[in-house]
Order: structure tokens, then sequence, then C-alpha cells
């Protein structure tokens, strides 16, 4: 039988939001500790996807630290405007000067640092496996073992993204609880490229007849591949097979 944790919250993911919230719990002086499925968290944006951090989610980060704040900044583009093509025609221009263009994982790994620099506990490739409201116990995969923590005596943070099996636990077993999830109708593949293009702006994120193209990092552009649930490129964006011809295709 496990003991109870010390931590008087525990975290379950350590994605931005997860690594924000132990951020500032800890600055607050609570003991907290982090539990992530994966085996660690790398900065490359080639594993992520581009993103903005508006006022709000820079003010989040502010309030975690000055530093962290300037950092994002640094490592991002002010974005200026998203300009919105049909064909060759542009329909739309949405004005910004506000917001930074960066990639999640970007993000991710800089609130990740402050974790590690603030000496949160992380404990990587533990995957969620059950949680029992009653018992208040929490089961994750670890590896090839079952690790058990003992919750009754702290409270608990989904911060598991939108596919949260917290959530789906909370379902499952209390009758008080309930979620309206609302399923993606869509599929995204993110390409990167570190060629510099005189014909784009840095400054500018572009919506292209459903093509998204932005400056993901000072050094990468990103380019997303969208399509429907039913279209026919539902499939292919997912594939993993890089045959000639699904390279050619995409």
């Amino acid at each position: 039988m496990a003991a109870p944790t010390e931590a008087a919250f525990i975290v379950i993911g350590a994605g931005p939001v997860g690594c924000a919230v132990a951020s500032l719990l800890h600055k607050q002086g609570h003991q907290t500790v982090i539990y992530e499925r994966l085996s660690h968290i790398e900065p490359n944006p080639e594993t992520s996807y581009p993103i903005g951090v508006n006022p709000r989610g820079l003010r989040t980060i502010r309030q975690i630290s000055e530093g962290l704040e300037s950092k994002v900044k640094a490592e991002g583009l002010l974005v200026q405007a998203w300009e919105i093509y049909a064909g060759k025609f542009k329909v739309a221009t949405l004005r910004s000067g506000s917001t930074y263009g960066t990639t999640r994982a970007g993000v991710n790994y800089a609130l990740y640092t402050d974790v590690v620099e603030r000496g949160i506990p992380v404990h990587f490739n533990h995957k969620l496996k059950r949680i029992d409201l009653q018992s208040r116990k929490i089961v994750f995969d670890a590896s090839s073992n079952e690790v058990e923590v003992d919750a009754s005596k702290a409270k608990v943070l989904a911060c598991d993204g939108c596919y949260s099996s917290v959530r789906k636990a909370l379902e499952e077993q209390s009758a008080s609880f309930s979620a309206q999830v609302t399923v993606w109708g869509s599929v995204y593949r993110a390409l990167f490229s570190q060629t510099e293009t005189p014909k784009l702006d840095p400054a500018i994120h572009y919506v292209l007849n459903g093509t998204y193209a932005a400056k993901a990092s000072p050094s990468t552009w990103a380019v997303v591949l969208g399509a429907l649930r039913h279209d026919r490129d539902h499939d292919f964006l997912l594939s993993a097979d890089a045959t000639d011809e699904n390279v050619a295709r995409l």
C-alpha cells in the first residue's frame, strides 16, 4: 500500500498548462509534483506546431516570472497581422501587434525549464492507468511497472489535455459530473522549413485557402495542412508512411 504523498498538489500532465500551474503553486509556497506520460520535454519545433501567445497568455507567464516572459518573447516573433486569402485574393486582414508567434514545444520547454529551476519533481514515463475517486488512489503505468500514488491528502489537477483520462474517470465514477466534448472535425499536418522566402513577411501569419503558413521560430517556417474528417486527404495527412508517392503528394 502506498503512503500518502507529501505533495499538496498532484499535477497530471507536464504540458504548458501543467507546468504553468505547478510553477504558480510553487511560487505560492505549495509542495507540488508532476506526473507525465512522455519520456522528456524537448524544444524542437518539428515535434510541435505554431501557436500565438496572446496578451492573456503573456500575463500568466509574467505571473510566474518576468524573466520567463522575456524569454518567450525573445524566442518568438511579434505577429503584426493575420492575412486570409481565397485563391490569389486577400479577403481579410486581422491586425495584432500584441501576440507573439512561436511553437507549443518552445513555450512548453520554457515553462518546463522554470519547473526544473524551482526543484519541482517531474516523474516522466508515468501514463495514467486509473484513478479511484472513493479511495483517492492513482495508478500509473511506469515502463514495465505499476506505480500507485495515495492522493488522500492532496488535490489532483487534471492538466492532461483535451482527451483527459482524469475527466473520463470523473464521468464514469461521479453522477454529479458531466462534460460536453466537441470532437474536432478536421486533422492537420505541420511541415517545417529553414528556407527563407522574400515573398512572405515573417511578421504576418497567412491563411492560404485553408493552409496556415507562419514563422514558427526566428529560423523556422511552418506550413500546416488541414483536411476535414471525411475528406479523401484525412487518412493521408495522418499517415507515417514516407513513400515517394506520399512525399510527392505532400
